[in-house]
């Protein structure tokens, strides 16, 4: 996720070609702050600010889309999409 978030699709995949089985998979949406978030992940201050401005300046669909919470042109909080899955290798018993 330090360089991009893979897909679901990618994923499963992966797991199926290493021989896993899919027993349980959902997806929900999660909210993260943004602050938090940049920090968590090792954001430059360059970039941070380079995607805050990014945000702000997407069109009203995508900032809906991605529920971008904005205070005096500073990005708060955004939503994504995030997955829960269970897997297993081999006999189960």
């Amino acid at each position: 996720s330090h360089v991009r978030a893979y897909k679901k699709s990618e994923w499963i995949a992966y797991l199926e070609k290493e021989g896993f089985t899919i027993q349980t998979f959902s997806t929900f949406k999660k909210t993260f702050n943004f602050d938090v978030w940049c920090e968590m992940m090792d954001v430059p201050q360059q970039d941070k600010e380079e995607l805050n401005a990014f945000m702000n300046a997407a069109s009203k669909n995508l900032q809906q889309h991605f529920s971008i919470e904005l205070l005096n042109d500073q990005v708060q909080s955004f939503q994504g999409q995030s997955m829960l899955l269970v897997a297993s290798k081999g006999e189960t018993h």
